[in-house]
């Protein structure tokens, strides 16, 4: 097999491969009483930010407000290839109305049953970086 390497991934690449992936699960990021955590989550893009859907009383309430991190991959272990992208950015609950009844057409369905009725939005405003490995 030949040897591979690493390429970078520029933020247009980055966006449309986290917009494309299959399934749409990635992991979140954040400080829960002061130790970092790492959750997954099914997630949806909006323009050019991470949505995620949760249900109050959670731990993603510490999530709201504060800087994260949210990383989507893909691997294939057979041809040893594969991509990872982190978005890097503050995280907030949307609570406007009008953009929650617009989030709520997005096609974003949690795995798990549970009333998730809020929504946490992640601008890329630190950041959004990737490699692919050829």
């Amino acid at each position: 097999m030949p040897s591979k390497r690493f390429v970078e991934l520029q933020p247009d690449e980055c966006w449309q491969r986290v917009r494309n992936a299959t399934p749409r699960v990635g992991r979140l990021g954040f400080l829960l009483d002061q130790h970092p955590i790492v959750l997954p989550v099914n997630y949806a893009v909006d323009d050019e930010a991470v949505v995620v859907r949760f249900s109050g009383d959670t731990v993603f309430d510490d999530a709201a407000n504060t800087r994260v991190a949210f990383e989507v991959d893909e691997v294939d272990e057979v041809w040893e290839r594969g991509w990872s992208v982190l978005i890097q950015g503050q995280a907030r609950e949307v609570v406007n109305e009008e953009e929650v009844a617009r989030l709520a057409t997005l096609p974003l369905r949690p795995w798990a049953a549970a009333d998730r009725v809020l929504f946490l939005r992640i601008d890329a405003r630190h950041g959004i970086s990737g490699r692919a490995i050829e």
